[in-house]
């Protein structure tokens, strides 16, 4: 099934090669024929593979998912503003299916040494000053959906800040997929690069409008970081259930370089979050945070890698999930600090609450360590509410509802609680409160 599978994209592939973005541009070619040579060897994963043991993705191999290319499609505002999205005190950049839209988008006034643009406007204008960023970190034969990507690659965003520019109010990339008939592939690419001093704020948000069929979306963003650099980046995926989504995210920092990873899954039907990172200098620190709240039907598999390369870094990690009836999470996360890299700290944690006898959570925590002067600890818990907690509550005038609804709240908050720009963090406990009247259900016999 995999290998039927994968074939159809490689004869897609030949289909459309000719009408491929870029074709005139030598490197992105190879890098393109690198990615195909990839897919035919490798071909999909599946639970025989120890990196997706707990997620089975039939529903993906078992479907062709026809990947978008072209112009992107037209909506109103009306329909935008449906979404619930705050665009204010931000610069949006929008994409509809994967395809920069410039209608809903704005990157005006933007401080000196600061660059966005679509990928698209970026390898027409100037493609080589991109070239040593794009598909540097996303190794071919690392994962089949990022060669996939690769070698379908159409648009995604462009954000570049030179020497020590500073941007106040964040940058806001909304993915939004719309609706289709049959069943489609959408796959943004996206490079952040931060130049040394450079601070900055980035937003990534997924939603969905009304779709008619299933739906996968395929994102690969590649973060770089120069030394005193500073990142800090929000991702909140509110696709619809019938959905598929993968998101991978690479960065690789250098000395004294900050990354703060704020992941946030709440929808989609399967959801794969791969988070790598590089710690290549000495002094850099990476802190990444996760919240995933699910309910029936719904899987959501976090893959974290922190790599320790250098001497006296330091990654903290915590990961938070609120689990239904019906619903699966995994947790799968790994530090590992290389030979050279004494002094490290690495912490890493994923506290899960299970709200119903049907709700079922893999996690696997994990350290591999080869030197010998470090502090590193990891671990996981696996719990439900507290009847005691309960009681309490009721008996301060509670109902049983309003209680577990209250317990989960104060569970999950202190992840939003960790978000310092406002309107992120409304938008962020709107969502949560109105998933709260239907994670609150549980099973009479609970």
């Amino acid at each position: 099934m995999t290998e039927t599978s994968t074939e159809k994209y490689l004869t897609e592939f030949s289909n459309v090669k000719s009408a491929l973005f870029g074709q005139d541009i030598p490197w992105l070619e190879a890098i393109r024929k690198k990615a195909v040579r990839s897919i035919d060897t490798s071909g999909f994963p599946h639970p025989k593979h120890e990196e997706w043991k707990y997620t089975d993705i039939k529903g993906i191999t078992e479907n062709f998912f026809q990947p978008i290319q072209g112009t992107a499609p037209s909506i109103l505002w009306k329909e935008l503003d449906q979404l619930g999205l705050d665009l204010t005190d931000t610069y949006p950049v929008v994409f509809l299916d994967g395809r920069f839209t410039p209608l809903f988008s704005d990157t005006t006034d933007l401080p000196e040494g600061v660059t966005i643009g679509s990928l698209q406007n970026v390898l027409t204008a100037d493609p080589h000053s991109i070239r040593k960023y794009l598909a540097r970190f996303s190794e071919p034969s690392a994962s089949i959906f990022t060669d996939l990507n690769t070698a379908f690659l159409n648009d995604g965003a462009v954000i570049k800040l030179g020497r020590n520019a500073v941007l106040k109010n964040p940058i806001q990339l909304v993915f939004i997929s719309t609706t289709q008939e049959t069943p489609v592939l959408s796959q943004p690419r996206n490079v952040i690069i931060l130049g040394e001093g450079a601070q900055a704020s980035v937003i990534q948000s997924y939603v969905g409008l009304n779709q008619k069929s299933d739906y996968l979306t395929n994102s690969v963003t590649e973060i770089v970081l120069e030394e005193n650099a500073h990142l800090i980046h929000a991702l909140v995926q509110e696709e619809r259930r019938q959905t598929y989504h993968i998101n991978t995210i690479q960065a690789l920092q250098a000395g004294n370089s900050r990354f703060d990873s704020h992941t946030f899954t709440f929808g989609g039907g399967l959801t794969r979050n791969n988070l790598n990172i590089e710690l290549e200098s000495e002094n850099s620190e990476c802190t990444l945070n996760g919240l995933y709240m699910i309910g029936e039907g719904q899987h959501v598999d976090n893959h974290t890698r922190v790599d320790h390369f250098k001497p006296e870094c330091t990654s903290n990690e915590l990961y938070k999930g609120v689990l239904d009836e019906g619903s699966r999470g995994v947790f799968n996360g790994k530090v590992y600090v290389h030979p050279d890299a004494q002094k490290t700290v690495a912490y890493q944690q994923n506290p899960n609450l299970l709200l119903s006898r049907n709700a079922e959570i893999d996690t696997k925590p994990q350290l591999e360590i080869y030197a010998d002067d470090v502090k590193c600890s990891h671990g996981a818990t696996v719990g439900q509410l507290d009847d005691d907690s309960v009681f309490y509550l009721q008996s301060r005038g509670l109902d049983e509802a309003a209680a577990k609804n209250l317990l989960v709240y104060s569970f999950a908050e202190e992840m939003i609680n960790k978000i310092d720009f406002l309107p992120l963090k409304n938008r962020l406990n709107t969502i949560l409160t109105n998933k709260l009247p239907e994670l609150g259900r549980l099973q009479e016999n609970h």
